[in-house]
């Protein structure tokens, strides 16, 4: 096939990588397929790298110098032989596939297994895909109810055990933060209970010394605060003691003035407030209208 060729080439998709980083299109099928004519003796193709002096991490700005400084050398205008306008053409086809971020990649996996194997053996392809097989075959052999999903990786299961132990720490973080709150909220409630006991104890004091034999006694404040402690103690005794007796007392106890006497009035005082009232207005309008007090009043005069 193909005059003189010895092998038939079997194209497939593997094989498109190829295209990404090459625009010598007879040479690649060549490379690809793997064949060789008779007549012509096979060139193995040089590093795009090593042709234009970079390293491989080079960035795109040391490429393009590069590509410039190579270009002045190997220009086809200084030299009319056939050797300088191949080495400017693999250059120029170098720089092409550098360039080119995709069709770089493209070229750095060349350095795959794959790639490095492909081009010898015609069958390397079926035995790459038929060890795909078996490496699968026996990685569900060995995990049984796994179906190949991500979520059945070990990066999987490894990101759950990570964010497990995440979650944890930080609700342990969070209790810790809420017992602190709680108890600073315990220290500030007892310190202004601990003030205000200061601050009627002070009051206390103040108020007993302001009688008059101990106006002008001289006192530190040592003495004042035990004075004050002990007043302090006595006011809280009586007033414990007086809800004790409220406590035991009957709740229903009389014990206001204006309750007892609401308690002794007559039922029917209200009643004789009522009738008294209107008979005061009756006499005053019968004096109104120059009568007796006496006299009965007509209803339709009253109502004039």
């Amino acid at each position: 096939m193909y005059g003189g060729r010895h092998r038939v080439c079997s194209w497939n998709h593997w094989n498109l990588l190829d295209y990404a980083y090459t625009h010598r299109v007879h040479t690649v099928f060549q490379q690809t397929c793997g064949f060789a004519s008779y007549d012509r003796s096979t060139k193995k193709k040089p590093d795009y790298y090593e042709l234009l002096g970079v390293r491989k991490d080079a960035t795109q700005a040391e490429i393009k110098a590069a590509f410039y400084a190579k270009s002045k050398e190997l220009h086809p205008d200084k030299g009319s032989n056939r050797e300088s306008t191949e080495a400017f053409v693999e250059l120029k086809e170098a720089y092409d596939v550098l360039r080119r971020p995709a069709d770089r990649r493209a070229y750095d996996m060349r350095d795959h297994d794959y790639y490095k194997h492909r081009n010898r053996d015609p069958y390397y392809q079926y035995r790459y895909q038929q060890e795909r097989s078996r490496e699968w075959s026996r990685f569900w052999a060995e995990n049984p109810g796994t179906t190949g999903h991500p979520n059945d990786s070990p990066y999987k299961k490894r990101s759950q055990d990570e964010w497990r132990f995440i979650l944890k720490w930080t609700a342990f973080g969070a209790f810790l933060v809420f017992l602190y709150n709680v108890g600073y909220i315990f220290q500030v409630k007892a310190r202004e209970r601990r003030l205000a006991k200061l601050i009627d104890e002070d009051e206390i004091a103040r108020s007993f010394l302001r009688q008059s034999e101990f106006r002008d006694k001289p006192m530190d404040s040592v003495e004042m605060y035990e004075l004050a402690r002990q007043l302090k103690g006595d006011v809280d005794e009586a007033w414990r003691r007086k809800v004790e007796n409220l406590g035991a007392r009957n709740p229903n106890e009389i014990r206001e003035e204006y309750r007892w006497l609401r308690a002794v009035q007559d039922v029917d005082h209200n009643r004789r407030v009522k009738a008294q009232r209107a008979e005061r207005r009756r006499k005053e309008v019968l004096k109104a209208l120059g009568l007796e007090p006496d006299v009965e009043l007509d209803p339709k005069s009253d109502e004039k």
